[in-house]
């Protein structure tokens, strides 16, 4: 693999993760997901793992990282090989319309692996109570993919690499660089920053049979609700999923498992891969499955 190359790697793949950061507040609305199938059709399959490996595992350290990231890997990657072999049959629209599926498929199958780990009953977590985000992932990425593939075409096909990695590369400076006062007031000390970055949030915990115990928390923009949590709460944890807070644990013989709301909707993903936003009501009740 030549040195372009991997640098192409190495920028697609820091690109991706700032995107996804920039995306965390917009539950399951991604642009990335386009840019893993579009890297397979211009640059190959290989690549485009590469690219998506590297993204998963990095963004993991700051969404969460957990065993889930192993299996969001290989379902990408079985969906990435499906896409492969299927692609070159399909007229534009029509691969347009497959990425939409293919990206509710990598939702449910994600779904799946957690309704297996926790032994929660398949058909409600993996396709009642999540449909609704892996809709929300699927039309995102066919909306991203035809803005996407015109971007790509125009370097791959009617310019240079090398004009390619220099937009890749000012993108990249331009979402990681800090931005700057044009004022003249004084710089504002840590304290006072931290204060202003600061943002309100409530948690309910209701154990079954239980009253529902409230608290109003000041936290910093953007934190993992996990560490919220174990910060506030005893909390117990298997692989980024709750089992226990403040002594009320799950019984999985009797099927009563932790679950957890956001703004009175389920949530998409465990707690070690939420980012809490500025005035969010986080419910956590125990509920039977069966």
């Amino acid at each position: 693999m030549t040195l372009q190359r991997l640098t192409r790697i190495s920028l697609l793949a820091a690109l991706c993760v700032a995107l996804r950061q920039a995306f965390a507040p917009f539950p399951n609305v991604q642009p990335i997901s386009a840019i893993f199938f579009l890297l397979v059709i211009f640059e190959g399959y290989s690549f485009a793992f590469l690219v998506m490996m590297i993204t998963m595992f990095v963004s993991a350290f700051f969404l969460g990282m957990s065993l889930i990231v192993f299996f969001q890997i290989v379902a990408f990657g079985c969906l990435m090989l499906i896409w492969r072999i299927s692609y070159k049959w399909l007229p534009f629209v029509l691969q347009i319309l497959f990425v939409g599926i293919l990206s509710f498929a990598y939702g449910v199958l994600i779904d799946s692996v957690y309704a297996l780990i926790y032994h929660i009953p398949w058909w409600t977590y993996a396709l009642v109570n999540g449909f609704s985000f892996n809709l929300a992932h699927a039309l995102s990425t066919i909306i991203f993919y035809p803005i996407i593939y015109q971007i790509f075409r125009r370097f791959y096909v009617e310019k240079t690499i090398s004009s390619l990695m220099t937009l890749l590369a000012a993108l990249l400076l331009a979402s990681c660089a800090p931005s700057h006062s044009t004022n003249n007031q004084t710089t504002a000390s840590s304290a006072e920053v931290a204060k202003k970055n600061e943002i309100s949030i409530t948690i309910s915990v209701t154990p079954a049979g239980q009253k529902a115990q409230l608290k109003t928390l000041k936290v910093a923009e953007e934190s993992n609700l996990m560490k919220v949590l174990k910060a506030n709460y005893k909390i117990e944890e298997k692989n980024g999923m709750i089992t226990s807070i403040d002594g009320h644990s799950q019984d999985e013989a009797k099927g009563l498992y932790w679950m957890y709301k956001i703004n009175g909707e389920m949530a998409p993903k465990g707690a070690a891969e939420t980012t809490v936003k500025k005035g969010d009501k986080i419910e956590f009740y125990q509920e039977v499955y069966k």
